[in-house]
C-alpha cells in the first residue's frame, strides 16, 4: 500500500464514488472544484497530481478516470 495525503485520499474516494470517473478536472473553475470538495484549485491539482504520479487515475479532455487494476 502506498500513503496518499488527505485531500488525495479524498478524491480517490470521490472518484470511486462516482462510478470511477469524473468531470472535474485542472481546468475546471475554482467555484467548481471547491463546491464539490472544499478545497481550493491549488491544492485540488497538487492531490490530481499525486494520483496520477501513482498511477491511480488518467487525466482526461473530460475529467478524471480512475486506471482499471486487472
Amino acid at each position: 500500500a502506498f500513503l496518499l495525503n488527505r485531500s488525495s485520499d479524498l478524491l480517490l474516494d470521490y472518484i470511486r464514488e462516482q462510478g470511477g470517473h469524473i468531470t472535474l478536472h485542472d481546468k475546471s473553475p475554482a467555484e467548481e472544484i471547491y463546491d464539490t470538495f472544499g478545497v481550493s484549485k491549488k491544492t485540488f491539482k497538487k492531490a490530481v497530481g499525486d494520483l496520477y504520479k501513482k498511477h491511480v487515475v488518467l487525466l482526461q479532455e473530460n475529467g478524471i478516470e480512475l486506471v482499471k487494476k486487472l
